[in-house]
């Protein structure tokens, strides 16, 4: 994506908050925004526990995804997870993570979903 488009423009300069990032699309937006957006501000993730692993634990596997070899450390740098869940009142956040967010977040990003089809 060239330098120029009007997308990398918008993200430039951007805080994101995004829910759903540590899913499927989650992390190819997150791959994109960090591969293509260089200017992108900070990236925001929303995580809940899972699978007996907290928000730290996650993290800390979250770039061991193949899709995140072209990304550098720098841009790496860029992304934090916040713990929450999107089926909690106020998304389960911590009074601090709210204001966090409601100061430095310019772009929000729902792609959370539902994926227990039963």
């Amino acid at each position: 994506m060239s330098n120029n488009s009007q997308i990398v423009n918008f993200f430039k300069n951007q805080t994101i908050f995004l829910t759903g990032g540590t899913g499927l699309i989650g992390k190819l937006l997150v791959e994109k925004l960090l591969r293509t957006s260089f200017d992108v501000k900070k990236i925001y993730i929303l995580v809940r526990a899972k699978h007996g692993k907290n928000c730290q634990q996650r993290f800390d596997h979250f770039f061991n995804n193949s899709c995140f070899e072209k990304i550098n450390q720098e841009n790496k740098s860029k992304v934090s997870f916040i713990s929450g869940d999107c089926r909690k009142p106020d998304l389960g956040l911590k009074s601090e993570d709210v204001d966090i967010l409601k100061t430095e977040t310019t772009c929000i990003i729902h792609a959370a979903a539902n994926v227990n089809f039963r």
